[in-house]
């Protein structure tokens, strides 16, 4: 009723409703698939700084927990992770795990193309990916 009442003219078949995740640090995540290398997982800074610093950091996959450890030390931005102006640290242990399972699930599903998770929040909510993309090809 309240979206006819603002002049939408459409059959609405249902809703999506999320949890609110409180505000926290924002990561890129993802994998990309590259010909003649295979599945390469990515992990930056997400939101709109990817865009602007493009500071992210690539590793073949599939990775181990160092291997993602390595990865978040790399990048030039790397500092902004740490206790910073009354924010806790980010918990690069709970980054890891979730490079190490995006990484896996490039290795294992060659159907996935590309897979984005931007951003991926981390605060008092833990790791969450806030918006994905997935783009399959013909693997």
């Amino acid at each position: 009723a309240r979206l006819l009442r603002m002049g939408v003219q459409t059959v609405v078949e249902g809703v999506l409703v999320q949890r609110q995740v409180a505000a926290g640090r924002e990561l890129i995540a993802g994998i990309t698939r590259q010909p003649g290398f295979g599945a390469m997982v990515m992990v930056g800074l997400g939101g709109l700084l990817v865009e602007v610093l493009g500071d992210v950091s690539f590793r073949l996959a599939p990775i181990d927990m160092q291997e993602a450890a390595d990865m978040l030390a790399g990048l030039r931005s790397a500092r902004l992770l740490d206790a910073l102006r009354g924010m806790p640290a980010v918990d690069r242990t709970q980054v890891a795990d979730v490079l190490v399972r995006v990484a896996r699930l490039g290795a294992d599903f060659p159907e996935i193309e590309e897979l984005d998770l931007n951003p991926l929040l981390l605060g008092a909510s833990g790791a969450v990916a806030v918006d994905a993309r997935v783009l399959l090809g013909g693997a």
